[in-house]
């Protein structure tokens, strides 16, 4: 399954979970 990155702007705060590669991010919650 794949999931849909959501493109996050300068300035907003996310909750990142990092995967083995440190270059993708997987958003948790965005507030």
């Amino acid at each position: 399954m794949r999931l849909h990155y959501i493109k996050v702007m300068i300035g907003d705060r996310v909750s990142l979970e990092l995967s083995e590669d440190q270059t993708r991010a997987r958003i948790t919650y965005r507030f």
